[in-house]
């Protein structure tokens, strides 16, 4: 019978087969869970794209988020751990996937927080002088998606172009493929640094909104600044100079008033 650490197990983060017989196991005790766990791994299914017809596939979404919204709200406090629910806990294949919270915390609790559930995407906060111990950290292991996000913040609390190269050297973020380091003090060179980093063979996307770059700067357009370009622009220097030193990469700098959207970090 599959177990709640048969999913929290970091080698499984990404197995939606045991999330299922997982469901399937809770189904006469839980009827709620079970359908919760179902129709979230089937609304996933459908952001991935199998059905060919967009709007079938945007409809059936659709229907399967409004069956969501209408089971979680009365069951968020049965099924969320204690220890996670000031941590704006989000729920993702029928479990929670996605947390705010400390960057001390994290790395002081990280053990116990993985056996509560399959965390895969991490939102930190007072980050900067402890990414060395981040960056060393085992827990990152498994982590589709970091987010460090100066909003709001002291500008001393910001990270640099010297703490990304930090951030860069670590072992255990090949499982990355989103990192958002907007809202920070990252100037081009940061960018270019972490481009040629070694360390991150699945990461995808870049977001740097609202950083020290010249393109933040000039208020030049870039929403995807290394792909398809938006029609009646071309790309920035730094946005060619990013794609030629790692084409793998999306540097995604948006302009919401342009109306255009980045992708999520959920999709990964």
């Amino acid at each position: 019978m599959v177990t709640l650490s048969d999913i929290t197990n970091r080698s499984n983060l990404k197995d939606d087969k045991i999330r299922y017989d997982y469901a399937v196991s809770i189904a006469e005790q839980d009827p709620d869970r079970y359908a919760f766990i179902l129709l979230q791994l089937m609304t996933r299914r459908l952001r991935e794209g199998p059905i060919h017809r967009a709007d079938i596939r945007e409809l059936s979404k659709r229907i399967l988020e409004y069956q969501v919204s209408s089971i979680f709200p009365s069951n968020f406090e049965r099924w969320t751990p204690t220890e996670l629910k000031d941590n704006n806990p989000k729920f993702l294949r029928g479990f929670i996937e996605d947390i705010t919270i400390d960057t001390n915390h994290f790395l002081e609790h990280a053990d116990e927080i993985y056996k509560l559930s399959p965390i895969r995407h991490l939102s930190l906060k007072d980050y900067r002088k402890l990414l060395p111990q981040l960056a060393g950290s085992e827990h990152l292991k498994g982590i589709a998606s970091l987010r460090l996000w100066g909003h709001k913040i002291k500008d001393e609390d910001k990270i640099n172009d010297n703490d990304l190269a930090t951030l860069a050297t670590s072992e255990y973020l090949k499982d990355l493929a989103v990192l958002d380091i907007s809202y920070n003090n990252i100037t081009d060179e940061g960018l270019l640094q972490l481009a040629r980093s070694k360390n991150f063979p699945n990461l995808q996307y870049v977001k740097f909104y609202g950083n020290q770059t010249t393109d933040y700067k000039t208020e030049s357009v870039g929403y995807d600044m290394t792909g398809p370009v938006m029609e009646g622009h071309s790309l920035t220097e730094l946005g060619q100079t990013l794609k030629d030193t790692n084409p793998n990469i999306l540097w995604v700098n948006p302009l919401e008033r342009l109306g255009t959207e980045s992708p999520h970090p959920w999709d990964f």
